[in-house]
């Protein structure tokens, strides 16, 4: 049990994604490093094998020894397994030498402080166990090397852990010529060895400096060869799964490597377009990722890798559907594509066009296979359907994620036609979600409720980044005005990850803020403010139940709980900026925030910029709120918001002093509006020494009331 937790420790932590999740993630996580989680229970079978205790001794002994007769089968089915039978009783006879004194005997410490016990078990000079240590031994040199690849890949510079020379001198000793022409799959030995040697030649052109030309022949070498490493296509191969490595996700690295390098240019593009054809979605898009990463200085292999991505993200419904997964159903599709791309690079014409978006709709007869089990009376007439050639809406965000924005658009040749690609893509996906051809609301509501979830998030992440970019007239023109006319929740669920890129690409992460991007979170904030949800909410005791909207408040409100130490305001703890978003913050607070989910998310802001954000403009707000209803807010009952309310009060009136009189007077009738609601903290602070010499004849009178009230309810 040990083993497992110090091996697969993470695993548990596995889930927590939400911001209310991280108190038990770090809960999860400490317990993970108490010194019980750190052990194996095979360590402490010495301490009842040769306890004093006679009875505990007999009977640890008794029960390890007898492992070979009482096997550990997890389904009746292995019972009669015979192969499955020998296995686990071969591994009994090995654990059971543990339960033999015999086995055990003390040595002399080398310092003479004591002896110590050691257990040399007779198993461990037979075949098969010899075998086993030296299988281990091989795997824990292939997990060295690919540690090292790992680490220098991800840091972009050769790790310390390994001298160059010593790395590339065991990956060396891997290697072979037939290394990468055996179908790659599965945990072996021989898939080990390929993902380390394909690593460490990754790292070696992509990371390392000056290299002698041998090594430099070496690692061009197994680079291209891994490109071409075969796929084992077994019941469990699927195009879309993901692989911790693979020799051709290295072999991406490796070729990059070398175009950077300027080495081998016609066969090391080539083999990147190739990779970005292949049967594994992940590599195909790590490849087409590492094509447009070289816009600037190679942008024809950029535009002929978008040109890839964009015909790989075409399907056909009249092939039919591949258990291995899209990619491979298609394969002569996909060949065909790369081969064009490539011709491409050596087009003496530079292509500046890009391929069209299929239709969103065709009127059309229903295709034959879509009736296999019909009794043969199929009707010709034409009906609003899928078209035959479709948008791989699954695919091509993962495209679109890759494209260099400002430099591709920059581009005067390319930037128009990747622009106009764009609005087509809205076009289809505005089609696609209120379709033209049906003429009641009713059932244009009914049919996009669910449809394409994921490609609105994803698209509009594309969106967002593009807006950044484009002429603020044009965004409002283009993107915002056909996302607001949708009904809410279609809106919403598109303003939601639109919003998110603005905050995130425009403010946070921006050297300088970006006016356009308050002024289109600004157009967003009133759009979902014309939202009906905030009506019903008054009706439904103050809940949203419309999804995208918390969201969409977190974000405006910027307390998404998103904590980035490298981003250059708010998410890193640096709120001396505040003031540039209270445009956005103060017409959502004063509109709505008698609902609990805003406040929540307000007061989160306010605690976290407590040092900037200005005291009187917090002290207005609240005060607009707590007299938009009589009484408690609709919502808040048995919430923290008024305690939370007081402690901010508490908090910039500290950091106020010496307290202007104005300034007070409003903190003190907020702090009466509390009190009515019922907050103790409140009372107590109306009186302390804070707020002792404020003089207001209305001020006095409240506080007059309150010590009143608070020395009828002391007992006596």
């Amino acid at each position: 049990m040990g083993y497992r937790e110090r091996s697969f420790g993470n695993s548990n932590l596995i889930g927590f994604s939400d911001e209310s999740d991280i108190r038990h993630a770090n809960s999860v996580a400490a317990a993970n490093e108490r010194p019980a989680r750190q052990m194996e229970i095979r360590w402490l079978a010495p301490l009842f094998v040769l306890s004093a205790d006679e009875q505990l001794r007999t009977r640890a002994q008794a029960a390890i020894t007898a492992f070979p007769s009482d096997l550990p089968f997890e389904s009746e089915e292995e019972k009669a397994d015979e192969a499955r039978i020998a296995w686990l009783r071969r591994t009994a006879e090995i654990w059971s030498e543990l339960g033999k004194p015999g086995n055990y005997h003390a040595v002399q410490a080398e310092d003479g402080s004591g002896l110590l016990i050691k257990m040399e078990s007779p198993a461990a000079s037979d075949p098969d166990v010899i075998a086993g240590a030296q299988r281990m031994a091989r795997m824990n040199e292939q997990l060295t090397l690919l540690s090292w690849a790992r680490m220098s890949l991800e840091s972009g510079a050769l790790s310390a852990e390994l001298l160059l020379p010593d790395a590339l001198l065991r990956a060396k000793a891997t290697d072979r010529r037939d290394l990468f022409t055996e179908p790659h799959g599965g945990i072996d030995d021989a898939s080990m060895a390929r993902n380390a040697v394909a690593g460490i030649s990754a790292a070696v052109l992509l990371c390392a400096g000056e290299i002698d030309l041998a090594v430099l022949d070496w690692a061009t070498d197994v680079t291209l060869r891994a490109c071409k490493t075969p796929e084992k296509y077994d019941a469990t191969w699927f195009a879309g799964s993901k692989h911790l490595d693979h020799p051709c996700l290295f072999a991406v690295d490796g070729v990059l490597g070398l175009i950077r390098r300027g080495i081998d240019q016609e066969r090391a593009t080539g083999a990147l377009l190739e990779l970005g054809g292949h049967a594994l979605e992940e590599v195909s898009e790590k490849a087409i990722g590492a094509g447009l990463s070289l816009w600037e200085t190679d942008t024809k292999l950029a535009w002929a890798a978008l040109n890839l991505g964009i015909q790989l993200s075409i399907g056909s419904s009249r092939i039919s559907t591949s258990p291995y997964g899209d990619n491979q159903a298609r394969r002569d599709r996909v060949g065909a594509a790369v081969q064009h791309a490539v011709k491409e690079l050596c087009a003496v014409e530079p292509r500046t066009s890009l391929p069209d978006v299929p239709p969103a709709w065709i009127f059309a007869p229903r295709p034959l296979q879509e009736d296999t089990f019909s009794d043969g009376s199929r009707s010709s007439e034409p009906i609003w359907r899928d078209p035959d050639e479709f948008l791989r809406w699954d695919f091509l965000p993962k495209v679109l994620a890759k494209i260099p924005i400002q430099q591709a658009l920059a581009d005067a040749e390319r930037g128009p036609a990747l622009l106009a690609f764009s609005y087509q893509l809205l076009d289809w996906t505005n089609e696609r979600l209120s379709p033209s051809w049906m003429t009641e609301d009713a059932e244009r509501r009914d049919h996009r409720s669910t449809e394409l979830l994921e490609w609105r998030r994803q698209f509009c992440w594309f969106l967002g980044r593009l807006a950044l970019v484009l002429d603020p007239e044009e965004v409002r023109r283009r993107i915002l005005d056909p996302i607001f006319a949708y009904e809410d929740e279609i809106a919403a669920s598109l303003i939601s990850p639109l919003a998110s890129v603005l905050a995130t690409g425009g403010i946070m992460d921006a050297l300088t803020v970006s006016i356009n991007a308050i002024q289109y979170l600004q157009a967003c904030e009133q759009r979902i403010l014309m939202d009906r949800a905030w009506e019903m909410a008054h009706h439904r005791d103050g809940r949203i139940f419309e999804h995208d909207l918390p969201s969409i408040v977190r974000v405006l409100m910027f307390a998404t709980g998103l904590q980035a130490s490298g981003s250059v305001r708010f998410a890193n703890g640096d709120w001396r900026e505040v003031g540039v978003i209270l445009p956005l913050t103060d017409p959502l607070i004063r509109s709505v925030g008698d609902i609990s989910l805003v406040m929540f998310s307000f007061l989160t802001l306010c605690e976290n910029a407590i040092e900037h954000y200005p005291a009187a403009v917090f002290v207005d707000q609240i005060a607009v709120v707590l007299n938009m209803q009589e009484g408690m807010p609709i919502g808040w009952r048995g919430t923290s918001i008024p305690s939370r309310i007081a402690a901010l009060v508490h908090a910039f009136a500290e950091i106020s002093q010496p307290l202007p009189t104005l300034l007070a007077q409003g903190m003190l009738r907020v702090l009466d509006r509390l009190v009515d609601m019922g907050d103790r903290r409140s009372a107590a602070l109306q009186t302390s020494e804070i707020f002792k010499d404020v003089r207001h004849e209305e001020s006095r009178s409240l506080l007059k009331q309150n010590r009143g009230i608070n020395q009828k309810s002391t007992p006596n």
